[in-house]
């Protein structure tokens, strides 16, 4: 009798001790498993996006179908598709698209945060406008301080001599490039209205005549309305030259300087360069014209020799 009682105790001190391991093992295969790549999983009642695993493909042309592929998966989701309650403005969208279409390599950075603020979302402690506003943002922030409209090709365009700010050209930060016009073509922006006194200038502002082939500067004759400098589209510059304005694309703001007939421009930022003749008035403005030949006013930018990275 004790012998049999002994082994009762043995068996159930067994059974307790193998008991808390089965449990344990019990709830460990009850987790689920991991997503898949590429695919949308529940995660706390919210559809999160897993992204590709790109770090384990070497081979380029099947990366961006899985760059695409995810960036597919992205549009869906701020269409409306994956949550009807997370839908973003159309003209949003359109922009997320054609800024990591320019810069595709950037979507895999951006799918590791997107799954890291999904899971945010989901856990109540980033708001359903706050998640939907960062995803809709993200390819502005992937593309900041990029150039999407660089310079490459040789421009040759004329200039009139009436109208305000024209010939406008975007151009990349630290981008250097020569920036050339007419010596000899003449234009006045100052007519005595008394027969030859007309105060012929050329794109520097000098007043000049054309001897044979060359250029001599003479004094100009006297304005018959002299002009106040702050009425000028750039008021430190000479009356009547060919001067340009560069717009900042980012802070907008303004440089303005004289181009003359010929200057080297370096961009400090990405922005929008114009061209305008100095002038407070344009309708009286005119070309020098002499035996049926009228002057013209041309204007030609030559581009940096850089290469072009296309970002894919």
């Amino acid at each position: 009798m004790p012998r049999r009682t002994l082994t009762t105790v043995v068996t159930i001190v067994a059974m307790a001790l193998i008991a808390p391991a089965a449990m344990a093992k019990k709830k460990k295969s009850a987790e689920p498993p991991p997503p898949e790549p590429n695919s949308w999983f529940d995660y706390h009642g919210v559809q999160c996006y897993q992204p590709p695993d790109f770090a384990s493909e070497a081979n380029e042309p099947k990366k961006r179908m899985m760059r695409q592929h995810a960036m597919d998966a992205i549009l869906s989701l701020m269409r409306g598709e994956i949550n009807e309650q997370l839908v973003v403005d159309e003209r949003k969208i359109d922009d997320w698209e054609i800024d990591f279409l320019g810069k595709p390599v950037a979507i895999e950075p951006f799918l590791t945060e997107n799954l890291a603020q999904c899971k945010l979302y989901a856990q109540g402690e980033l708001g359903l406008k706050a998640y939907a506003d960062w995803v809709a943002a993200a390819g502005k922030r992937a593309t900041a301080g990029d150039c999407h409209n660089p310079l490459i090709y040789e421009l040759h365009q004329t200039m009139t001599v009436q109208d305000s700010w024209q010939v406008r050209r975007h151009v990349c930060v630290e981008d250097q490039v020569l920036i050339e016009t007419s010596k000899t073509n003449r234009y006045t922006v100052a007519d005595t209205g008394d027969y030859g006194t007309t105060a012929w200038i050329n794109p520097s502002g000098a007043c000049v005549n054309i001897e044979g082939a060359g250029v001599v500067q003479v004094e100009c004759p006297p304005a018959l309305t002299p002009v106040d400098p702050a009425s000028l589209p750039c008021p430190e510059c000479p009356w009547g030259a060919v001067v340009y304005r560069f717009e900042d694309e980012v802070t907008k703001e303004i440089t303005l300087g004289t181009l003359g007939t010929s200057m080297e421009f370096k961009a400090t930022a990405n922005g929008w360069i114009s061209f305008t003749v100095n002038d407070a008035t344009y309708y009286d403005n005119v070309f020098h014209e002499a035996n049926g030949v009228i002057d013209y006013l041309p204007l030609s930018i030559y581009p940096p020799a850089t290469g072009i990275d296309d970002g894919g």
